[in-house]
Parts: C-alpha cells; structure tokens; sequence
C-alpha cells in the first residue's frame, strides 16, 4: 500500500531573499548624532516647562474667573499684573480700571484669594503675568 511513497527526504530548498540596501545614509559621525539627540532634548525640557507654565497661568486666570461676585459688575473690566511666588502668594497691582466700585471690589477679592494662596509653582523666580478681567 505505500510502496509508492518515497521514504527519501530532500531538504526544503533555502532561498535567500536580499534585503534592500539601507536608505538612510549618515554623513556625521557617532559623536555628533549622540551630541544632536541631547541638544533636542534640552529642547523638549523648555517644551515641557513651557507646558507646565501655561497650565500653571490657565489655573490662576479660572481662580479669577470664579469670583462670585463679579456679576455685580457685569461688563466693566480691569487689567491686573499678578506677581507670584513659588509659595502661591502673589502681588498685584491693578494697572486699569473701567470702575472704581470694581477696583475696590477686586480688591477685596484678591486679598481673600492671596490668604487661600494661588497654587505652589516650581519655577525658582516668580511668574509675572498680566491678566485682563472682564466681569460677566
């Protein structure tokens, strides 16, 4: 019954198949491309503080934001200079005005957000920033 079948095994035939040719092609040498790597990183630490402080920023501008009584004041508007410490204390000096009634309550407002603190920050100076309130 299996006479016809061969007991004779070939091995499989190998076939090499050629890989293309590397298309990227360096001109500089080890040092240079390890040197680039690092200066691109340094790039990506000012990215990430970069992120970090508008993140810190959009957080103070939503503390300003949620003054409940701003509507007393409804369309009048200030621009403030904020100084903050790392701490999350800060300065201010209201730079302009569209109403006194709005100076002094904003002054009140932000005397009661200076004692809750604004946030710890890491950068080692103060952030300066200018924050243009408008009242709803």
């Amino acid at each position: 019954m299996f006479s016809s079948v061969s007991t004779h095994s070939t091995p499989p035939k190998r076939t090499h198949i050629k890989e293309p040719p590397s298309r990227v092609r360096h001109s500089s040498s080890v040092a240079d491309r390890i040197r680039e790597s690092h200066q691109s990183g340094r790039t990506s630490n000012r990215n990430r503080e970069s992120g970090v402080k508008n993140a810190y920023i959009a957080r103070v501008k939503r503390h300003l934001n949620n003054w409940s009584a701003q509507s007393n004041y409804k369309g009048n508007s200030a621009t403030i200079k904020l100084t903050i410490r790392n701490n999350g204390k800060f300065r201010y000096v209201i730079t302009r005005t569209t109403s006194g009634s709005l100076s002094a309550g904003l002054r009140e407002f932000l005397a009661q957000l200076n004692r809750m603190g604004l946030g710890r920050h890491d950068k080692s100076s103060d952030y300066v920033i200018t924050v243009h309130f408008k009242a709803n």
